[in-house]
């Protein structure tokens, strides 16, 4: 009796085919991850774009509208000012257009912010719609060569939306799948 177990040629090929499955499974997983991850990513991304362009369009609206309240009030006021027909009304709508004048910087300092931002969020997401494709792409590959089954995708947590990004690379060529 030995203090070491015994070892046969048959267990370590056994378990170098286990470590090699389990890899391959490894590697699936985080290819299902990457891939959730990279769609949650073009959706909130997506998301987030569109209410910084909502805020872009309603501050540009917004400050375009002040504009003309300040041109307006501006030219009333120093028209009413320059006739002396009434001081006070002038003085109370240049006061106005001051004030609209100031409203409206502020409104298209707030909106360029809105506009980076917006831009930057699209930005993002166009990088990870183009790396999610990438992925596709890299499983859409396997697929053909046989080196991944469906089955086995769909039990690595590849998500069904990616095997349907698959089928839409494969168009009409089905791959035989073993």
């Amino acid at each position: 009796m030995s203090l070491y177990p015994s070892f046969d040629a048959d267990k370590a090929v056994v378990s170098q085919k286990l470590e090699q499955t389990s890899a391959q499974t490894f590697r699936l997983h985080k290819i299902g991850d990457l891939e959730s991850f990279l769609w949650s990513e073009v959706e909130s991304r997506g998301r987030l774009h569109k209410k910084y362009h909502k805020a872009v369009n309603a501050l540009d609206g917004t400050c375009a509208a002040l504009g003309a309240i300040c041109i307006v009030s501006g030219t009333v006021g120093a028209g009413l000012l320059t006739s002396g027909i009434g001081f006070v009304p002038g003085l109370a709508l240049e006061a106005i257009a001051a004030v609209a004048s100031l409203f409206d910087i502020t409104g298209l300092a707030v909106s360029r912010l809105c506009s980076t931002k917006a831009a930057k969020h699209k930005a993002v997401c166009i990088l990870a719609t183009s790396k999610l494709n990438t992925v596709y792409s890299h499983i859409f590959n396997a697929l053909c060569v046989r080196a991944l089954t469906v089955s086995r995708a769909q039990s690595a947590a590849i998500s069904p939306a990616a095997l349907l990004g698959v089928n839409h690379f494969l168009g009409s060529y089905q791959p035989i799948i073993l």
